[in-house]
């Protein structure tokens, strides 16, 4: 901090600057280059203390800028590395000699696709994985793929997890409802010998064709358990109907 402030002195004592550039309490003023960018506001620039950063905002809303033109940038702190612009990208090179191998990153805008980019700056490729603590989208992410379609995320390859929480709004337990109306099973047969799968639930075209919804798949799977438990005690009350049937009539001999 006190480097900067110090850079701030030696402007304003050596004339160097373009704008004028005057010590408020507790900031900075930046004025306009010249009169052809005033348009009657000026630059507040200061240090935040708890984040330990330079702010430069704007004076009429006190909201820090979209964006900030500079040559270079070296920095110490969150960057971790040097930054450098060349001509439509920015390069990123190794935070330390430890994790030199003489390669460097490449980071643009891609304005067709809307996306920023990172390659290499040896093959020119993406980046085979970036360790990062969060991501926060408002947009699709796309992972070994280009295309999202209407989904969040969409993932080319395979996904490993210990354990995926997915929220549904309904359940099957209506199966067990005394209004619901269980298939006899002389008709749940023709209806698999006509149709080749069980009622409810997806061919194996329109799986093949739109893949497989896990929260739906998941409530017609526990529906056609739950309705193969009311088969299974149908059975089970007929079975013990006709052993009782038939010790009856062994008796009465």
């Amino acid at each position: 901090m006190k480097n900067i402030i110090c850079l701030f002195l030696f402007v304003l004592l050596t004339g160097m600057s373009y704008a004028q550039l005057t010590h408020t309490s507790g900031y900075f003023r930046m004025y306009p280059y010249n009169s052809t960018y005033d348009d009657g506001s000026y630059a507040k620039i200061y240090y935040n203390g708890n984040t330990k950063e330079i702010i430069f905002n704007n004076f009429a809303t006190d909201t820090p800028y979209t964006s900030l033109r500079v040559g270079n940038v070296i920095a110490n702190g969150q960057i971790k590395g040097e930054m450098s612009h060349t001509s439509g990208y920015l390069s990123i090179k190794p935070f330390d000699s430890s994790y030199d191998e003489g390669s460097e990153t490449r980071v643009y805008y891609d304005g067709n696709k809307k996306e920023l980019v990172f390659t290499n700056s040896e093959a020119n490729t993406y980046y085979s994985g970036i360790t990062v603590g969060h991501i926060f989208s408002s947009g699709p992410v796309k992972i070994g793929t280009s295309s999202a379609g209407s989904h969040k995320l969409a993932v080319n390859g395979s996904i490993r997890s210990k354990e995926i929480n997915v929220e549904a709004n309904g359940w099957a337990d209506f199966v067990f409802d005394e209004e619901y109306k269980l298939m006899p099973l002389s008709e749940l047969e023709t209806f698999i010998q006509k149709y080749g799968h069980l009622p409810n639930v997806p061919t194996e075209a329109e799986v093949m064709e739109n893949g497989v919804n896990l929260k739906e798949m998941n409530v017609k799977l526990l529906e056609k358990v739950e309705e193969l438990t009311l088969y299974v005690i149908t059975l089970q009350k007929n079975s013990e109907a006709m052993k009782s049937r038939i010790e009856f009539l062994e008796n009465k001999d």
